[in-house]
């Protein structure tokens, strides 16, 4: 359970950097990490760009959580109560997992930058401008990283990535259609609203 001791270590030095007024205060902290938490598909886990064009939204226990297909709606409604509760807990650990390790990133630096270390290498402006261009080849819907994508396929030569499982299901079903479509919207084309 390496990744459970590292998330430890990461809250105990998050928490004690929070707790020394010099370095920080606790309200800010918690302020920023509330605007920049990611949202995640509550029954996939895939990350959700844009809450905006989530597919639907649920509440569990009087909070929110976003579905990223219709197909995850489904699921989502055909579970009990338990395996509702289930979903919604592991959302809220994702979530704060992701918010721990980018305030780890930060503090990171912060502190590297108060030691005078160097900070760490910038990565190549060809895999930042890779990453940033990266969406969901039959929506359009920006995708965080590879990482966050729910699936590839290769065609043509190219790898095109996906959302949701429902959306490389749709692919795969018509490569050459969805295909030419991305290609069009990586022209400059706009993007189809996420259905």
């Amino acid at each position: 359970m390496k990744s459970a001791a590292l998330l430890a270590a990461g809250a105990a030095l998050v928490a004690t950097l929070i707790a020394t007024p010099a370095l920080r205060s606790a309200a800010a902290d918690e302020k920023t990490a509330a605007a920049t938490a990611p949202v995640f598909c509550v029954v996939q886990g895939d990350r959700i760009s844009d809450p905006a064009k989530a597919a639907g939204k649920v509440v569990v226990n009087g909070k929110t959580y976003y579905l990223c297909c219709a197909g995850c709606k489904t699921r989502f409604d055909k579970a009990d109560d338990a395996g509702k509760a289930k979903f919604a807990k592991r959302t809220d650990l994702k979530t704060e997992k992701a918010v721990l390790e980018a305030r780890l990133k930060v503090l990171t630096a912060e502190l590297e930058a108060l030691e005078g270390k160097p900070a760490a290498a910038a990565a190549p402006a060809a895999k930042t401008a890779a990453t940033a261009a990266l969406s969901c080849a039959v929506t359009g819907e920006e995708i965080a990283s590879v990482a966050d994508a729910a699936g590839k396929t290769e065609f043509n030569g190219k790898t095109y990535y996906f959302c949701c499982p429902g959306c490389k299901t749709k692919f795969d079903s018509n490569k050459a259609k969805y295909a030419a479509e991305a290609d069009k919207r990586a022209a400059g084309a706009t993007a189809p609203a996420h259905k």
